[in-house]
């Protein structure tokens, strides 16, 4: 089965989503801000599998999108992540615990290379929060606020569509993962493994 027929003429750049229970690709054409129709691609992913099986998945999502070697890519993951170098710091998260210390820019660049296009990493809710300021239902706000609720619960904080990692208005380096209900840390109360583990720990038992 061949993909779908992308003008190269375009100015692209390949958007990988990875996700606590998916990945997703899709190409967007920078100069109009829009997906080329017809190039989203969704596989799922098992969070708990190990790195090459996971690396495979993500390199697998590149390839369904048929671009041309030369497109860069920009990849949207969940932290804690270490953004610039491209390095996995999972740990304790419930989730992709075989990238800590994974070397992802690296590696992905092994699996594909015929890759020739630059990949560089961003936070994932951040990618959500910009992508909603540009062209969403906060467009052009002067401040506002993207929550993502999934495996766990991202969060970012923008002013004028720039994160904002610091200062007395948001919370600890920007996250609000990082805040508490209780004693509780928030992702242990509102996230996907907190609701599966309430309900498996029975009718009336409430974990806070």
């Amino acid at each position: 089965m061949t993909g779908p027929a992308i003008p190269q003429s375009l100015q692209l750049v390949g958007a990988l989503e990875i996700g606590g229970t998916h990945v997703t690709s899709a190409l967007v054409n920078q100069r109009a801000g829009l997906l080329v129709p017809g190039s989203v691609r969704r596989r799922a992913i098992d969070p708990h599998a190990p790195a090459d099986e996971l690396l495979n998945s993500f390199a697998s999502a590149v390839l369904d999108s048929h671009a041309a070697p030369d497109v860069p890519w920009a990849v949207a993951i969940p932290g804690p992540f270490d953004y610039r170098r491209g390095i996995g710091l999972f740990k304790g998260v419930g989730k992709f615990d075989a990238l800590l210390d994974v070397n992802l820019a690296a590696r992905l660049h092994a699996a594909l290379p015929q890759l020739t296009g630059d990949i560089i990493f961003v936070n994932d809710a951040d990618a959500f929060a910009v992508g909603e300021w540009r062209q969403g239902v906060t467009a052009a706000a002067a401040r506002s606020v993207g929550i993502t609720l999934g495996s766990g619960v991202g969060s970012s904080f923008l002013d004028n569509g720039v994160p904002v990692t610091s200062g007395p208005i948001v919370p600890p380096h920007g996250r609000a993962h990082r805040l508490k209900i209780g004693t509780a840390d928030l992702e242990d109360v509102a996230s996907r493994r907190a609701i599966l583990a309430g309900y498996l720990a029975g009718p009336g038992v409430i974990r806070v």
